[in-house]
């Protein structure tokens, strides 16, 4: 395997990389990349300057390049040339086109409302996003734009709320991870450009991580300060829905841990719901959260893809066996984050493991056969899946 760029919507490929790292997150709306090329390529005098600005398309390629699998759409932030010992080189690294969304402001333009931030009233999640991330979107008919937008369908039936209120100062990525924290969906880029949200999570049972066979390190944590002894749920609106109710106190709604070994209090705000008997579930579905947030297990494999053919990707559920760590084949973990890396050691995939739970509390994991019938969620598996899943402008 190896990696392969192409530049500006070129058809050139240029290969040769000697230092790779490309890592994803759920956490993070962009992902990174790192790459250096050590002298030029063969067909070239000299290294070809590709520029801080340029877009560039990554891809994981079989030797014979019967094979590609693009991992990652982004823009060079920063360009490297150089010399050293071993001759001339280029690093080059960059994130996620998203990265725009990251970097940049609001359009403010857009609204009219006070000076210092403005209101968006009775829109929807998506409605919301969609408008803020409009002048970095994909447009077919101008090809300009590359920004896409994909979403499950359960993102997309999320009620509107009352009034979301914008500093203009504010970097629409920071709006983004505010609504989706939210409404408890998640929000990364897939490898194609498109900002993905969504509360599903893909299981390949394809992907099993078993120590002597394809591991080559894993350890497992626990995090005692991501955990707490009880959790209390307020509603933002109160039982009535008036203003005035805000942060009204739900009895029925503290979830506690009686084992717990000491005294350690979460008091959370529920904002979508305000009736007894949701409020409770909530408590539940944050307490499993954060209890399964403390532990992560911290795996290197062999190589870039799986048994399957394809690059790990993050948001996927897989089976581990670390009997080592006390880890079996009865439970899945989620891949949070991940690192395709190759140095002179060797090509390897650096991968943090949470339980499936963690972002996802009400259970929404779809299984790759069921998701092609159903249509019903987005995710970063090929490019076939834009096709089946967008209900948006999106990069094909």
């Amino acid at each position: 395997m190896h990696i392969i760029v192409k530049v500006n919507g070129s058809k050139k490929e240029y290969s040769g990389w000697k230092s790779v790292d490309i890592s994803k997150s759920v956490e993070n709306i962009c992902g990174t990349f790192s790459l250096t090329v050590i002298n030029s390529w063969a067909d070239e005098n000299e290294i070809p300057r590709i520029k801080a600005g340029d877009l560039v398309e990554i891809y994981v390629s079989t030797d014979d390049k019967k094979a590609q699998h693009i991992i990652m759409t982004g823009y060079v932030d920063i360009e490297t040339p150089g010399f050293n010992n071993n001759g001339s080189f280029l690093n080059i690294s960059g994130r996620d086109v998203t990265c725009d969304l990251v970097d940049c402001s609001v359009s403010v333009p857009l609204y009219s409302g006070e000076v210092a931030s403005f209101n968006r009233k009775k829109v929807t999640p998506i409605e919301l996003i969609a408008e803020l991330i409009d002048p970095f979107m994909y447009d077919p008919s101008t090809k300009k734009g590359k920004v896409g937008l994909a979403y499950s369908e359960d993102v997309s039936k999320l009620k509107p709320y009352e009034e979301h209120k914008i500093g203009i100062d504010s970097k629409i990525g920071d709006e983004i991870k505010k609504i989706s924290n939210r409404f408890g969906f998640l929000a990364y880029t897939d490898e194609s450009g498109n900002l993905v949200l969504t509360t599903q999570t893909r299981l390949d049972s394809r992907v099993v991580l078993e120590e002597g066979v394809n591991l080559i390190s894993a350890s497992k944590s626990y995090d005692m300060s991501r955990d707490y002894s009880q959790i209390e749920i307020f509603s933002q609106m109160g039982d009535s829905g008036s203003k005035e109710d805000t942060g009204k106190k739900n009895t029925d709604s503290v979830d506690y841990d009686k084992n717990f070994p000491r005294y350690r209090p979460l008091n959370v705000i529920h904002t979508t719901d305000t009736d007894t008997a949701s409020t409770q579930n909530k408590a539940k579905w944050i307490k499993k959260s954060i209890t399964s947030s403390s532990t992560e297990i911290n795996v290197d494999v062999f190589g870039w893809t799986s048994t399957s053919g394809e690059p790990y990707q993050v948001n996927t559920a897989i089976t581990c066996k670390i009997p080592s760590i006390g880890v079996d084949l009865s439970y899945s973990f989620m891949i949070k984050e991940l690192s395709l890396k190759m140095s002179e050691s060797g090509q390897i995939t650096s991968m943090v493991l949470v339980d499936k739970d963690v972002y996802n509390p009400k259970g929404n994991v779809v299984k790759e056969d069921e998701a092609k019938k159903t249509g019903s969620y987005a995710v970063t598996v090929a490019n076939e899946a834009h096709d089946r899943n967008l209900n948006a402008k999106a990069n094909q």
